[in-house]
């Protein structure tokens, strides 16, 4: 496992913004699984790790 600072570098805040964005390890999100279903404005989208450890977004 590797551990890496928080690279905000890569994320587009805000001028007015106090915070980084939350940084949260993957298989928190994904628990056992390796696909996760994101509802966004009624529309559903399918996180998935590949068996190459590459992340898919899919509508």
């Amino acid at each position: 496992m590797h551990n890496h600072p928080l690279r905000t570098e890569h994320c587009a805040l805000p001028a007015h913004s106090i915070s980084p964005p939350r940084c949260l390890p993957l298989r928190s999100l994904l628990g056992e699984r390796n696909e996760l279903l994101i509802e966004h404005n009624g529309s559903y989208y399918c996180l998935r790790l590949t068996r190459q450890n590459k992340l898919i977004l899919t509508k």
